[in-house]
């Protein structure tokens, strides 16, 4: 192997990780505002129950932890919605661009090294954003519990 293929075996491995990485990151997004939901829902259940209870009717804060609880319920659908992920290169395809144009090791390093950058490129952005997503759900599900328990304090 000579030092040109073995640095980009070296790339290609660190190109193929990030896009790896990126897979993982997308799993733990989705299991996290999973289970930030159902934090939320179980304490919207607890706490809103008691404060729709109430015989004057629902405060503002009850409508506040309730509103809270539906937007966090969008933004659980924003993460968990089905998006066209990139983590892998279409093997066929570059099987076949390998073959006919009689590529060598170093060409055919530097086309995958190439998709798998442009994987990450095309991802990335969406990962940002489902992350942010993410800390939001966090914060508004502080804020809900917060609410429903300054409803049930108020009464």
């Amino acid at each position: 192997m000579t030092a040109a293929s073995s640095s980009l075996a070296i790339l290609a491995d660190q190109a193929d990780r990030a896009v790896a990485r990126q897979a993982v990151r997308v799993d733990e997004h989705r299991a996290r505002a999973a289970t930030l939901f159902s934090a939320a829902a179980v304490a919207g259940a607890f706490l809103g129950a008691e404060a729709f209870k109430d015989p004057k009717g629902p405060g503002p804060w009850a409508w506040a932890g309730a509103i809270l609880l539906a937007i966090g319920g969008v933004l659980l659908a924003y993460v968990v919605w089905p998006r066209t992920w990139a983590f892998v290169i279409d093997v066929p395809s570059a099987r076949d661009r390998v073959k006919s144009g009689n590529l060598s090791a170093d060409q055919t390093s530097e086309a995958l090294i190439t998709g798998l950058w442009n994987n990450y490129r095309h991802n990335e952005p969406k990962l940002r954003f489902t992350s942010t997503a993410l800390g939001v759900m966090g914060i508004l599900v502080v804020l809900e519990i917060a609410a429903l328990f300054i409803n049930l304090a108020a009464r």
